[in-house]
């Protein structure tokens, strides 16, 4: 910063000094503040003034790769019990920070710029945990929100949803697709109670003709770089759970028109078992406990389309097939 004298103005008589500051580029983007004191003397009179000059730099908050997903939404393990760097600040003086989303299960924290979320386990087989963080400059007043969400017990990292869709699908699903209804196998809802149906039936096939073992068969794009995954989970339909997939097959690609590689084998009965689908009460009704079965996957996969194949439910082959939602994670750290 440099403090430079301008020329003398005449106002009445009285002379004015003009004073003109250049301050250099922040070339380091960093925040930076400095104190300037002014002095003049005129006579036996001395008069001063001191003037603090901020510049900040570019804030960036810096969300950990390891629970950031597409740039959307932080995804923890339903076994975390710890204190988890979140989130990095840079360009953002400490002592100006404002943490907003504490709740029950979540505390947070920061140290030297580097937020921290101290969590709880979820002991919950039916209900994820989600909140929203905020990270507030109280300088600049610039705050910056994200989503934070911690899966059910047992499910390890689920896969973030928000950028899923269905791109291809076989011709005995088309009124499902259409009607838009196949979306709720990834919309992060499941019935509750028998008051809500939130399930997707898949019907169709004629048990009578050539077609009765023909799969329903959908394509999902996870989105661009999705996180790893070596699971894929089936929640049957809840509140009666005999129609849960019994046969599948899944196929993972980067190429949604080529490069199709076999990520789990068809084998009759390689789904659901009659046991889960049934549980302490030995009957398929009324499961708001929640169920889910999870197939391992052939290794740890980064493939951003998955192709699904149900071949027969409970009631048998050519049925229909329900299931209230699918999941991908990264259950590495759960078995």
């Amino acid at each position: 910063m440099i403090l430079t004298e301008a020329p003398v103005e005449s106002v009445l008589g009285s002379e004015v000094k003009t004073l003109a500051l250049t301050i250099k580029e922040n070339t380091a983007n960093v925040y930076r503040e400095a104190l300037v004191n002014f002095t003049a003397t005129a006579g036996d009179v001395t008069s001063q003034k001191t003037v603090k000059i901020i510049q900040f730099g570019v804030e960036k908050i810096i969300w950990n790769e390891e629970y950031y997903q597409q740039e959307r939404e932080l995804i923890i393990s339903s076994d975390a019990n710890e204190k988890l760097l979140v989130a990095t600040c840079e360009n953002i003086n400490p002592t100006d920070l404002e943490l907003k989303g504490n709740t029950s299960w979540l505390e947070l924290s920061q140290e030297e710029g580097k937020i921290y979320a101290k969590v709880q386990k979820n002991e919950s087989t039916n209900m994820e945990r989600k909140t929203e963080i905020g990270v507030k400059n109280t300088k600049t007043s610039v705050e910056t929100k994200v989503s934070l969400k911690q899966g059910m017990a047992g499910y390890g990292i689920v896969l973030s949803k928000s950028l899923w869709k269905i791109v291809a699908h076989s011709e005995n699903t088309n009124t499902q697709y259409n009607d838009g209804s196949a979306n709720k196998l990834f919309d992060n809802l499941w019935t509750p109670d028998k008051a809500n149906e939130k399930h997707v039936e898949f019907w169709g096939r004629n048990n009578n003709d050539d077609h009765a073992a023909v799969p329903y068969i959908l394509t999902f794009d996870l989105g661009e770089n999705p996180r790893q995954y070596d699971s894929f989970g089936f929640m049957p339909r809840l509140q009666w759970t005999q129609q849960a997939p019994k046969t599948v097959a899944i196929e993972v690609s980067d190429d949604l028109n080529a490069g199709w590689e076999t990520a789990f084998e068809k084998k009759t009965g390689n789904c659901f078992t009659d046991a889960e689908l049934k549980g302490s009460t030995n009957t398929y009704n009324d499961h708001y406990e929640g169920i889910v079965h999870w197939c391992k996957l052939n290794g740890v996969v980064h493939k951003r389309y998955v192709r699904l194949y149900l071949y027969e439910s409970f009631q048998g082959v050519g049925k229909s097939v329900s299931l209230d939602e699918v999941f991908a994670s990264d259950r590495t750290t759960v078995e």
